[in-house]
């Protein structure tokens, strides 16, 4: 028994003393892939890149452009209903495109674009929650790709709108379905006028946010109220005194929209909660590789006020002493 142990003793020191860590050791290039689907946009976009390593300070080393270009991909985007393939369109490749300020701003960026009504992608227009996936055929390198779907556009109800003037004590905005994470903001904009200048001035806030799975199916839509005296009180909060203020002049409001599926949400949150000075692998939806693809939806929706509205804006309880006229 002593004798067995022994040499398994023998056996395994030899074979830990092989294997050792070689910091030094060339890591091959990953596909970095992002691309955000608007439903709203003309024009898809796909930005492609890939990791690189290099032994000087990121900041002063200069890429070569082969260290940041794929050459010969092929990105295409395939249309897929209740688990068959429907049909597929290619992305065209934009050459010469700079990337924005930031690090290496000189070095190119590959971006692959796919138009809208030009005999192609108008499918993913649809309005139908269908899956999307996008392929990304590098040579020498496995297939890489995502699924997402796309966001469907967020219808607003207004019943009692006259002409381009809505009543604000009817007034709604309903969502549809199959949004992950939605937030409504409203934006004021409004004259101060004072004894020898009138200023242009502007306040927002958040009117209403949530970040659940919604999944309600086609044609079950949700419905926020945005109306009555709730509305008027957070007007009345939100814009502050001025007591040089000789009155105001309402111009127009708007109602901003933003919506993001669930890949892009947790592609944000993993972002907030990972420092990039710290150890730490970002959420990511792309197989193959690393990055975001996935789909948002955003909207501004322009409204005045109609009498009644503008009555209760300058005479009301919760805004007349901001100073409001109608005229």
């Amino acid at each position: 028994m002593k004798r067995i142990l022994s040499l398994f003793l023998i056996v395994a020191a030899g074979f830990s003393c092989e294997t050792e860590l070689d910091p030094n050791t060339r890591i091959s290039s990953i596909p970095l892939v992002y691309g955000l689907f608007n439903d709203a946009d003309s024009v898809f976009y796909i930005r492609l890149g890939r990791t690189f390593q290099t032994d000087t300070n990121i900041q002063k080393f200069e890429i070569p452009t082969d260290s940041l270009i794929w050459p010969n991909a092929q990105i295409t985007l395939e249309r897929w209903f209740q688990g068959k393939f429907v049909e597929k369109e290619t992305f065209i490749e934009v050459p010469n495109v700079k990337r924005d300020s930031g690090f290496f701003p000189s070095s190119p960026c590959q971006i692959f674009i796919l138009e809208k009504g030009k005999g192609n992608s108008d499918y993913v227009y649809s309005g139908i929650s269908e899956d999307l996936r996008l392929i990304i055929d590098l040579p020498c390198k496995p297939i890489v790709y995502s699924e997402f779907f796309l966001i469907s556009p967020v219808a607003m109800a207004t019943p009692r709108n006259s002409g381009n003037t809505y009543n604000m004590f009817d007034f709604s905005v309903i969502f549809k379905a199959y949004s992950n994470y939605t937030e409504l903001y409203v934006r004021l904009h409004y004259l101060n006028r004072y004894a020898d200048t009138t200023t242009s001035e502007m306040v927002s806030w958040r009117e209403f946010h949530f970040h659940d799975i919604v999944d309600r199916g086609i044609g079950k839509d949700f419905e926020i109220p945005l109306e009555g005296i709730p509305f008027y009180e957070r007007i009345g909060k939100n814009i502050p005194e001025d007591t040089a203020v000789f009155n105001r002049k309402f111009e127009y409001a708007e109602i901003i929209i933003n919506c993001l599926d669930e890949n892009v949400y947790r592609y944000n949150e993993s972002q907030r909660t990972i420092p990039s000075d710290q150890a730490g692998r970002p959420f990511t939806n792309v197989v193959n590789g690393m990055g975001i693809v996935g789909s948002r939806y955003n909207r501004t929706i322009t409204i005045l006020f109609d009498h009644r509205s503008m009555v209760e804006l300058c005479s009301g309880e919760y805004t007349k002493h901001l100073k409001f006229v109608d005229w």
